[in-house]
């Protein structure tokens, strides 16, 4: 993975002022490579190797009733708005019919004045 091939360095020779430098700062030491480039340590392979057994179906556990909650709230958000919509059609519908009526009996009402004949309730309701 970072693997140097181990051959020799590539990196130019240092001046004789950096030589001088080198050796005035000898005793200074950075921090150690996190990893060898030879030397890389196993990785744990799984999450239950990294975190353990419990912490991981504890997590899945937790996980899975946040899900569970999830769709149980979707599904009574799509339950209200499928009776929302029920009712909103059947608004509609007793409006259309009210709207019928009314235009029925203002056309009945019409045709009275037109004909200036009395017009009964048996008439209008024959026009409905």
């Amino acid at each position: 993975m970072y693997r140097t091939g181990g051959g020799p360095s590539n990196a130019p020779e240092f001046t004789d002022v950096e030589a001088k430098v080198m050796s005035i700062c000898s005793n200074i030491k950075g921090l150690d490579a996190r990893h060898d480039s030879d030397t890389i340590k196993s990785v744990p392979i799984s999450i239950s190797d990294m975190f353990g057994c419990d912490t991981v179906t504890s997590k899945l556990d937790e996980l899975s009733s946040a899900r569970l909650e999830l769709l149980q709230i979707q599904m009574e958000t799509a339950r209200k708005e499928q009776q929302h919509q029920e009712e909103e059609h059947k608004l509609k519908m007793q409006h259309q019919a009210n709207d019928e009526k009314r235009k029925q009996e203002i056309h009945a009402l019409l045709l009275q004045k037109l004909n200036y004949a009395p017009l009964s309730d048996d008439t209008i309701c024959k026009h409905l």
